[in-house]
């Protein structure tokens, strides 16, 4: 009898230490798994709703600034009437003039906005007249133009020079108008 105790003691100790093998070699480890992978979920939901919240702050602070600007004189829609428009838009002449890698060289605009001359039409437009000159490879000179044509500003151009200045780089000359609101 005491044979068959002492058998069931080491039965039970190695039914134990089988089962403790078993968990920690592989159960344990699945959950850790399975566990990295929820906390990685989980850090990238939290970042997602920081974003959100970012976000949605961003949005009520512009929200309230447009009601406070709403109540205000000058209200947003004309804030594009003043010289700064003028200015921001020879910026993006010359900016799309570098990104193409091209000379520009702008000329024949003078005075201001309000010593302009008033285009033909029932609204406050007034026209800027100006000229640029243009020296580079045929096809980033023909990229410039496209630009132009396509700028989110009003702008015509009424006289367009090309000729060849070397081998590798052509002159353009045009003669153009900004159309402002007073």
């Amino acid at each position: 009898m005491q044979n068959s105790t002492k058998n069931k003691i080491y039965f039970a100790i190695f039914i134990w230490l089988l089962i403790s093998f078993l968990m920690f070699g592989w159960v344990f480890k699945r959950m850790n798994a399975s566990n990295k992978s929820l906390l990685d979920t989980l850090m990238t939901l939290k970042i997602d709703e920081a974003k959100l919240q970012a976000e949605k702050a961003s949005f009520i602070a512009a929200q309230k600034d447009l009601e406070r600007l709403s109540l205000q004189k000058i209200q947003p829609e004309t804030f594009f009437s003043q010289d700064v428009t003028l200015v921001n838009e020879l910026r993006r002449l010359e900016s799309i003039a570098a990104d193409l890698g091209i000379t520009m060289n702008l000329g024949g605009i003078s005075g201001t906005l309000k010593t302009a001359a008033k285009a033909k039409t029932k609204s406050q437009i007034f026209q800027i007249p100006y000229s640029i000159g243009l020296v580079g490879p045929l096809a980033k000179v023909v990229s410039f133009m496209e630009y132009l044509e396509n700028l989110e500003y009003i702008n015509t151009v009424s006289m367009v020079n090309i000729s060849g200045s070397d081998q590798e780089n052509i002159s353009a000359n045009f003669t153009a108008a900004f159309y402002l609101k007073k």
